[in-house]
């Protein structure tokens, strides 16, 4: 069931299981990405009674036996205002891009202790392979300065290299490299950083490390510390302790904001020797018997 499921997505021209559920009013896609886990479970009776809810003209026994005709023709269905979008299909991959979901902010002259109202909604752009999974867009440093122009435009993000991890299956993803040394010893240059979209500033991960999508700084990959409902800002700092002082936190607005993903996994071509930590065991011996020598134990 849940292949019919995922092709009326598709018919009505959903991006992904994420956008199905925010449209659906679920606070979470897991219900649905459990489908996608295992073909052979059933979706619940309270997915179905959702699904025919929010689409009159869905045929339910289409849907549960696959017999008939998926759509009922007799009756009129208006899709609601986020969920209109277009499609583009390529040879290789198809690219799906929002219209009109841009952050939503409950007022411009909102309190900074009001609670944080910023919603970024779903991707505007995702790509998928010829198996209608998502896959990974990625960000070098050199397609860094376009991405900020280009995150929303289909064309741009056919340009950019993707791939797929079987370990990452449920959600969206994109992959950005590393550009400095701020991170270290966390994360080095031209690193590779996997993150899940952030639909909200509420689902900031405290001290977590994120990758921000700004205006003014530019692609931040950086610790987060949420601050919006005290202060009203996101306070991004450095792993840098040796160099506080270069790399200095940054205080963001949340409207300088355009996205934010969640980092879940790092990617390292570099074996990191562990010399430096040996040589500061060492040290610390050394100091230690010139501790305990001078004290006469």
């Amino acid at each position: 069931m849940y292949q019919r499921i995922l092709q009326w997505l598709n018919y009505k021209g959903f991006k992904n299981l994420n956008h199905l559920a925010k449209y659906l009013g679920y606070t979470s896609a897991e219900k649905l990405y459990r489908l996608q886990r295992s073909p052979d479970a059933k979706p619940s009776f309270e997915i179905i009674e959702d699904l025919s809810r929010a689409f009159e003209t869905l045929n339910l026994n289409w849907l549960i036996s696959g017999v008939g005709q998926m759509e009922n023709t007799n009756q009129k269905e208006y899709l609601a205002p986020e969920a209109s979008h277009s499609i583009v299909n390529e040879t290789k991959e198809n690219l799906h891009t929002a219209q009109g979901l841009k952050p939503q902010i409950a007022s411009a002259n909102a309190s900074p202790t009001a609670s944080p109202t910023l919603n970024f909604g779903v991707p505007n752009v995702v790509t998928v392979d010829s198996s209608n999974r998502e896959n990974i867009v990625l960000v070098n440093q050199k397609a860094r300065a376009g991405y900020l122009n280009g995150f929303g435009d289909v064309e741009y993000v056919k340009t950019l290299p993707t791939f797929y991890l079987p370990q990452l299956k449920a959600g969206t993803y994109r992959a950005f490299e590393v550009d400095g040394e701020s991170m270290e010893p966390t994360l080095e240059n031209k690193e590779i950083v996997i993150g899940s979209w952030v639909e909200s500033l509420d689902d900031i991960r405290e001290d977590r490390v994120h990758i921000l999508v700004t205006k003014s700084h530019g692609i931040v990959i950086k610790r987060l510390l949420n601050a919006v409902s005290k202060y009203g800002y996101i306070v991004a700092k450095s792993d840098a302790f040796n160099s506080r002082n270069q790399y200095k936190n940054l205080l963001i607005d949340p409207e300088d904001i355009q996205e934010i993903w969640y980092a879940r996994m790092h990617l390292n071509a570099n074996f990191r020797s562990p010399s430096e930590v040996y040589h500061r065991l060492n040290s610390f011996e050394a100091d230690l018997e010139e501790i305990k020598r001078r004290l006469g134990v």
